[in-house]
C-alpha cells in the first residue's frame, strides 16, 4: 500500500472530493470504488494501476467464403502491467459482429485470453471489410483498440426481386410479387423451410428449373402506418440461411 504523509493525504483528499463532484462517473469508474466508505480506501482506489491491453493482431484476412456461412474469428491479447483493464465499449459496424467481450468486463493483470468475433455472411457479397472496436478504461493513447476483418463473400443464390415493397391504401386491393431464388453455384438448390408471420403475409414456394419462386400477399389488416416483415428461407447445405426483407406504407386514402 502506497504511504502518505497526513499533508499530502488531506490535500489528495480533497482533490478526490472535488473530481466527485465534477465528474462522478470518472470517480466510480472501477470496482474498487465501490463501498470505498473511508478516506484510505478512496485514495487507493484512485491510485489503482490500470494495465495494458495489448492483441497479437489487429486484422485477419478470411479469403473467400461461401455466402451464408458463419464464421468464427479468434483475436489472442494479454493483459500487461500490474492492474486490471476494464471494458467501457463494444462497437460493431453491423449486426453481422457479435463479440465474446462486453462492456463492463474487467480483465484481470496478467491474464491471457482471447476476443471470439462471429461474422455472419449471409447479407453480402463481394469483398467485404468490417471493423469492431473495442474501447477501454487505458490511457488516453491506448484505450481504443480497432480490429479489422477481411474477406470475400462468393455469392451462392441471386434472389430478385431483393426486397418487396408494398404501398397501398385502404380501399385498395393488395396486388402479389413473385421472388425468384436463383442458384449461382453448380450445387442443387433445395428450400427446406420458409418462416414468415402468418398473420399478415401469405406466401406459396414453387420449384422452377434451377431456381424457386415465392410468392408473397399481404393479407393483414394493417394500420394507417410503415410496415416492415421479414422473410426467412432455410436452404439445404451449402447455400444456408437467405432472407427477403418485406416492407410497405397503408395510406389513408388517395
Amino acid at each position: 500500500m502506497l504511504m502518505l504523509s497526513p499533508k499530502s493525504k488531506r490535500y489528495l483528499s480533497q482533490m478526490i472530493l472535488s473530481l466527485i463532484l465534477v465528474l462522478p462517473d470518472m470517480a466510480m469508474a472501477g470496482p474498487e470504488t465501490e463501498g470505498a466508505d473511508n478516506e484510505d480506501d478512496l485514495i487507493q482506489a484512485v491510485l489503482q494501476p490500470v494495465g495494458n491491453l495489448d492483441f497479437s493482431k489487429s486484422s485477419v484476412d478470411l479469403g473467400e467464403l461461401l455466402q451464408g456461412a458463419s464464421v468464427e474469428v479468434r483475436f489472442d491479447f494479454e493483459v500487461r502491467g500490474d492492474g486490471p483493464v476494464k471494458i467501457l465499449g463494444v462497437h460493431q459496424d453491423c449486426g453481422c459482429l457479435t463479440s465474446s467481450l462486453k462492456p463492463g468486463q474487467f480483465l484481470s493483470a496478467g491474464s491471457k485470453d482471447f476476443l471470439k468475433l462471429t461474422l455472419d455472411t449471409k447479407s453480402f457479397a463481394g469483398p467485404i471489410d468490417k471493423t469492431i472496436m473495442i474501447m477501454t478504461d487505458e490511457p488516453k493513447a491506448k484505450r481504443l483498440h480497432r480490429l479489422r476483418i477481411k474477406a470475400k463473400i462468393r455469392q451462392m443464390v441471386s434472389i430478385s426481386p431483393p426486397l418487396v415493397r408494398f404501398d397501398w391504401t385502404k380501399s385498395d386491393t393488395v396486388s402479389e410479387t413473385v421472388v425468384t431464388v436463383r442458384r449461382l453455384a453448380q450445387q442443387t438448390l433445395n428450400i427446406e423451410k420458409v418462416d414468415f408471420n402468418r398473420d399478415n403475409l401469405d406466401v406459396d414456394v414453387e420449384p422452377a428449373a434451377d431456381s424457386w419462386q415465392l410468392r408473397i400477399r399481404w393479407k393483414g389488416n394493417a394500420p394507417v402506418q410503415p410496415f416492415q416483415e421479414m422473410i426467412r428461407i432455410t436452404a439445404a447445405a451449402p447455400y444456408g440461411d437467405l432472407q427477403i426483407p418485406v416492407l410497405g406504407h397503408v395510406n389513408a386514402k388517395h
